[in-house]
C-alpha cells in the first residue's frame, strides 16, 4: 500500500503484483498486476492482459487489453 507520484515518469506493475490502497499520480501507468485504489496518469494508462484494477481511474488516454478487469469509475482529464 502505499502513495506513487512522478510527475514525468512511468509506473510499471507486473504481473503478480498487488498494490492496496493506492494513490497513483503519474504520466503513464502500465498495469498487469492488481491494483485497487486511485489512480491519476496524466498522459496515458494502460492495463494488460492480466490486469484487475478497482477504484477510480483519471487518464486522458486509457487502453484495456482484452482480458482485463477494469471495476472503477472511469474519468477522462
Amino acid at each position: 500500500s502505499g502513495r506513487v507520484i512522478s510527475p514525468d515518469g512511468t509506473l510499471v506493475v507486473t504481473d503478480g503484483a498487488e498494490i492496496t490502497q493506492a494513490v497513483i499520480e503519474v504520466a503513464v501507468a502500465k498495469i498487469n498486476g492488481t491494483v485497487e485504489g486511485n489512480i491519476h496518469a496524466t498522459k496515458e494508462l494502460v492495463l494488460g492482459r492480466s490486469a484487475s484494477v478497482t477504484g477510480k481511474v483519471v487518464a486522458p488516454a486509457l487502453t484495456v487489453e482484452e482480458g482485463a478487469q477494469l471495476n472503477a469509475k472511469c474519468r477522462r482529464r
